[in-house]
């Protein structure tokens, strides 16, 4: 597993149940554009995509593309 990935993906987890929706720039169902790391949450991916990939990096990297879904830069470095 990718030490990177897996506490970029925490962070994002962390922020996703803390955030507070009152202050939100976006609205259903693009709340995760207003994430302030997802630059960090990428460099994590690409990181974790120059090794062979573990189960849990795997688990990962799908719940990242999932929130990704806007911007689809995730899919892109995985294309």
């Amino acid at each position: 597993m990718s030490p990177s990935l897996h506490k970029e993906v925490a962070r994002f987890r962390h922020w996703a149940v803390t955030r507070d929706p009152s202050h939100a720039l976006h609205f259903p169902p693009e709340w995760e554009c207003d994430y302030p790391h997802w630059q960090d949450l990428y460099a994590a991916v690409a990181a974790a995509l120059e090794s062979p990939v573990t189960e849990s990096s795997k688990e990962e990297l799908l719940f990242a593309l999932a929130r990704d879904n806007e911007d689809e830069v995730i899919l892109d470095l995985l294309v």
